[in-house]
């Protein structure tokens, strides 16, 4: 059964702990908990929904991250009007998700005596104020509700699909050119183990952390200069140049298309049109872009970051009977 909400509003790509996390700035923290309240004081908002890699646990230390989002959270439990919180994790926070669910499905039955089951149940399930996340919740009546990968949300008759975006992206889903999976349990069973080792592990490792994060940095400030020295030599077309330049919307026209039919398959009949896909992970917001998958018309918006460059920061305003808004800061 799909939740029915009357209003929402969608962020993704916070990089809390990392130094380019535009919430470093306090003042910048400040002017968008003024937004959300100004939302919400035109109408009750049912959910701020996180879309992912609202914690940088990949390039910043396990210290930074908690302690920056025990700052963020100390402002959205004071935002009147606003109900709960849900958080989607994605490729950056992707062990926040791992933590849980070996906490519910190994550890908790360990504890009791129990023993656990074969194998983890990986996805669409939905943890409701009972995870570790909610001490930054303490004091508040706001729930901080925690899903992966995909959440769905119906508002005025139209079904909303939000979910990240690592999983568009074949970087993230390397076991899949191995093997096909058939079904999320299994797409996300294939490719955990990567998206832990890179996207965890590595940035934890402490000096060979620091190490490959350096090294991170210095590719991001050359990806200009590279960008330009292939296209000098007319290497067009080239997936390289796609990811330098940052994945848009239109560029991942496949990938999503990919995913999507697949969802249609794996959901069966629980999905239904007008349907609309909002994602993040790519730091390049959008709206509007109507994609025809399996006869069905789909549109597709990206929320964009609070990450890096001021004009990045977005949010989308998703009110009952209106079209979802792509709002700048």
């Amino acid at each position: 059964m799909i939740k029915k909400v009357n209003k929402i509003i969608v962020i993704s790509d916070v990089h809390l702990g990392e130094e380019e996390c535009l919430f470093n700035d306090k003042s910048i923290l400040h002017e968008f908990k003024s937004k959300i309240s100004s939302e919400a004081r035109k109408g009750t908002v049912d959910e701020l929904i996180i879309l992912g890699d609202l914690f940088d646990l990949s390039l910043a230390s396990q210290e930074k991250v908690y302690e920056k989002a025990g700052e963020f959270f100390k402002e959205m439990k004071e935002i009147e009007h606003l109900h709960n919180i849900v958080f989607v994790p994605g490729n950056h926070d992707h062990h926040i998700w791992t933590s849980i669910i070996e906490e519910e499905q190994i550890i908790k039955k360990i504890k009791h005596g129990d023993i656990p089951e074969k194998s983890l149940q990986r996805v669409n399930l939905i943890y409701e104020d009972n995870t570790f996340l909610t001490g930054f919740m303490k004091g508040s009546r706001k729930k901080l509700i925690v899903t992966y990968p995909n959440l769905f949300r119906d508002i005025g008759g139209t079904l909303y699909f939000f979910h990240h975006g690592h999983l568009l992206d074949r970087i993230f889903t390397p076991a899949n050119t191995v093997i096909r999976p058939e079904s999320l349990q299994e797409l996300e069973a294939f490719n955990a183990s990567w998206i832990e080792g890179i996207w965890y592990h590595m940035g934890q490792a402490e000096r060979l952390g620091t190490l490959v994060n350096k090294g991170y940095k210095e590719f991001v400030g050359m990806k200009s200069l590279i960008e330009n020295y292939l296209e000098k030599f007319q290497i067009k077309g080239n997936t390289v140049i796609t990811r330098l330049r940052g994945m848009k919307t239109d560029s991942l026209t496949s990938e999503i298309s990919r995913y999507l039919e697949d969802s249609i398959g794996w959901y069966r009949d629980t999905l239904y049109t007008p349907m609309s896909f909002i994602f993040g992970h790519t730091h390049k917001k959008s709206e509007g872009n109507t994609l025809n998958i399996k006869s069905r018309d789909i549109k597709i918006y990206n929320t964009g970051a609070w990450h890096g460059d001021i004009s990045l920061a977005s949010y989308i305003l998703i009110d009952e009977n209106k079209e979802p808004e792509l709002k700048q800061l």
